[in-house]
């Protein structure tokens, strides 16, 4: 779907009706959007644009969503193209609403919001919090890339705002005993960080969902959440610690 805005510039008395400019401005959305709760999740289902193809971000809020306060509302997902359902796990059992925007060419939501189209209008909830193991994000892509004084580790994750850990080692990270303490904790939506470890040693990396470690749970994959080979920076002049503007964490990673 797309709703024309007619912009209409009306001079009076000097142009007649017929000769009036306009101006349409292109603004795609979904359609028959629905939110179905469940004992602990929420299923969303919608009808997709035939205007246009592209991602689809899914707002959620606990007040109805509007353009006044879309700026409060919390992104919770951006799907592929064609993807016309999608199930969330509120954090409580508050009422939510929710809004499916598609995406422009820019990487920003086209900001239209209809009622029953491609926002809630009715707060939907859930009864009971669910399981940690539904709730967690997979990590996989792991790898890792030298700088002139650190060492970037970056992944991709298949849910966000999930906090993950990040554990640093001189030996492989093959099994949960293999892990080091004292990981640093990433916040939400982190997909990299800039570690300055010290010079000339190996290092091996793993990210885990923090909820799931937290209850014992630790599946590691070399090569998906842990990597392969090791890495080093070269011996040389450089600082060793954290970058002074790092957002993440206030220490670096210990050594194993």
């Amino acid at each position: 779907k797309k709703l024309p805005f007619l912009l209409i510039l009306i001079l009076t008395g000097s142009l007649p009706w017929g000769e009036q400019k306009s101006t349409e401005v292109f603004a795609p959305f979904v359609s028959r959007l629905k939110a179905k709760a469940g004992e602990n999740s929420i299923t969303l289902t919608w009808r997709g644009s035939q205007d246009v193809l592209s991602h689809r971000l899914i707002f959620r809020h606990t007040e109805e969503i509007s353009a006044n306060n879309f700026a409060e509302a919390q992104r919770i997902a951006r799907l592929a193209p064609e993807t016309d359902v999608y199930i969330d796990y509120p954090p409580d059992t508050e009422k939510y609403f929710y809004a499916v925007l598609l995406e422009d060419e820019k990487k920003k939501p086209y900001k239209l919001f209809i009622s029953f189209r491609n926002k809630t209008t009715s707060g939907a909830a859930i009864s009971s919090l669910a399981p940690e193991k539904d709730l967690a994000a997979e990590v996989s892509g792991i790898g890792t890339r030298v700088g002139e004084n650190s060492i970037l580790i970056s992944f991709q994750i298949s849910k966000p705002n999930r906090e993950f850990l990040l554990f640093r080692s001189e030996a492989p990270i093959l099994n949960p005993e293999d892990l080091p303490p004292y990981p640093v904790r990433l916040k939400a939506n982190t997909t990299s960080y800039q570690d300055y470890p010290i010079q000339g040693i190996d290092y091996y990396y793993a990210v885990l969902d923090a909820g799931l470690f937290g209850i014992g749970r630790v599946e590691l994959t070399a090569g998906v959440n842990t990597t392969l080979n090791p890495v080093q920076l070269p011996m040389g002049p450089g600082r060793v610690g954290l970058s002074e503007t790092a957002p993440l964490h206030p220490t670096t990673l210990p050594s194993s």
